[in-house]
């Protein structure tokens, strides 16, 4: 697996586990 793919993928990671934070938050505060 090249760095760079490995790069991207734990990009996405970060990106999709800060969404979820996010829309966790935004969840709890409109509930």
């Amino acid at each position: 697996m090249p760095l760079v793919a490995k790069i991207i993928v734990f990009l996405i990671v970060r990106f999709l586990k800060t969404i979820s934070k996010m829309s966790h938050k935004v969840f709890y505060f409109s509930s």
